[in-house]
């Protein structure tokens, strides 16, 4: 796909996070590509409803949904839609859930800029990419 097509879904309920992933984003990929941001589950579940995207940047933390369970239904919504999950939590668990839900990708919140660079390019060209931790 060629990145000036890319849709892309930022769902973080943090105005800062959503803000500097989307210059980031556009810093890597160009201003071509569509970045929309969500900062509540059902944002991100309306913003699926009405617009195709490829790729999802999740933050599973959201004050009004569990993200396992919203990550589920923005499959159903967009089923073509790869997911990079963003978050915190490193229990082993939580991380097994995601693997099993069929995420695209996992990264912690405190990986450098240049690492969400690279699972992003490496997810939008099709693969897959886990952070070091989460492997």
């Amino acid at each position: 796909m060629a990145k000036s097509d890319m849709k892309i879904l930022l769902v973080d309920d943090h105005d800062i996070v959503l803000r500097g992933m989307r210059h980031l984003i556009e810093d890597i990929l160009g201003e071509e590509c569509h970045v929309d941001g969500a900062m509540t589950a059902a944002e991100a579940l309306s913003q699926t409803s009405f617009r195709t995207y490829d790729l999802c940047l999740l933050d599973v933390e959201l004050p009004d949904a569990p993200g396992i369970t919203l990550l589920r239904k923005i499959r159903q919504i967009c089923p073509g839609i790869k997911i990079i999950v963003n978050t915190i939590h490193e229990e082993l668990w939580i991380i097994k859930d995601y693997f099993d839900a069929g995420v695209e990708g996992i990264l912690f919140k405190d990986v450098l800029s240049s690492e969400i660079a690279t699972a992003i390019r490496r997810v939008a060209d099709g693969g897959t990419y886990f952070c070091k931790r989460a492997e």
